[in-house]
C-alpha cells in the first residue's frame, strides 16, 4: 500500500539515521507499511509528516546513484527490524470510550544529572551567523535563555537540530525576536527535545539591518 498523504500536510523525506534522529527528538509515533520490496516508515508531527523509505532486497539503481548504498541500506533494515518494527503501529491519537482524546504524560528522568551549557559568539550586521554545538553522547535539552548586546530591533534568534552530514531535521520552538531588554528569557519549549551523539544544536542569530557586531550569549539545561 503506497502512503498517501492529505494535501495539508507537509512530507519529509530523510534517510533512516536522520529519521531516527527526528523520531527521538520530536517523539513520533511511528507506522510502518512493508511492501514487496520495501518499508515505508513514517510518523506525524502536526502539519508534517516524516517518512523513510528502507529497501527489503536490491536498491534501485537510481537510489544507488544518489550516494546510498547496499551495504548501508542492509545495515538500517537491520536496526529497524531490530529495534523499531516491533514497536510500530499504535495508536496515533488513543481517545476514552466517549470519544474524548487522552493525553499521555511521561514522566521525566528525575535521577539522569542536570547540566547547564553556555556559548558565546559574535554577529556581523546584516548577517546570517551559526553556531555549532555537539556532544559526545545523547543530551536531552530542558529549556534555556537568551542574552544580546548591541541589538538592533527586528534581529531574531532560530534554534536547529542538523544530522551528522547536515541535514536540518527541524526548528524546535519559535522563532524568537530579541526583546527591547535584550533578554530571552525562554529560548526552547520547556519540552524535552532529545539530540543524538554527534548530532548539532545550531543557534543562529539573524542580523537585520547595521550597526555595531552583537554578542549573543546562550546558556541551555541539558540532561546527561
Amino acid at each position: 500500500m503506497a502512503l498517501s498523504l492529505a494535501p495539508h500536510l507537509t512530507q519529509r523525506t530523510y534517510r533512516w539515521q536522520a529519521f531516527v534522529a527526528a523520531h527521538h527528538s520530536k517523539a513520533l509515533v511511528l507506522q510502518f507499511d512493508e511492501e514487496e520490496s520495501s518499508y515505508t516508515i513514517w510518523g506525524y508531527d502536526g502539519p508534517e509528516v516524516y517518512v523513510c523509505t528502507i529497501w527489503t532486497g536490491a536498491v534501485p539503481p537510481h537510489i544507488i546513484a544518489s550516494g546510498y548504498t547496499q551495504e548501508q541500506n542492509d545495515a538500517d533494515k537491520a536496526d529497524f527490524e531490530t529495534n523499531y518494527k516491533s514497536g510500530c503501529n499504535a495508536k496515533i491519537d488513543q481517545r476514552s470510550d466517549e470519544g474524548v482524546s487522552k493525553v499521555m504524560l511521561v514522566p521525566g528522568q528525575v535521577d539522569r544529572k542536570m547540566v547547564i551549557t553556555g556559548i558565546r559568539f559574535d554577529a556581523g550586521p546584516n548577517s546570517t551567523t551559526d553556531n555549532d554545538k555537539s556532544f559526545g553522547e545523547t543530551r536531552e535539552i530542558q529549556g534555556g535563555q537568551a542574552e544580546v548586546a548591541n541589538f538592533v530591533a527586528g534581529d531574531y534568534v532560530e534554534l536547529t537540530i542538523h544530522a551528522p552530514d547536515g541535514t536540518k531535521l527541524g526548528q524546535y520552538g519559535e522563532t524568537l525576536f530579541i526583546p527591547p531588554s535584550g533578554k530571552i528569557d525562554q529560548i526552547v519549549s520547556e519540552g524535552t527535545v532529545s539530540i543524538p551523539a554527534g548530532f548539532k544544536l545550531r543557534t543562529t542569530y539573524v542580523s537585520v539591518n547595521s550597526g555595531n557586531i552583537r554578542t549573543v550569549y546562550c546558556w541551555y539545561r541539558l540532561r546527561k
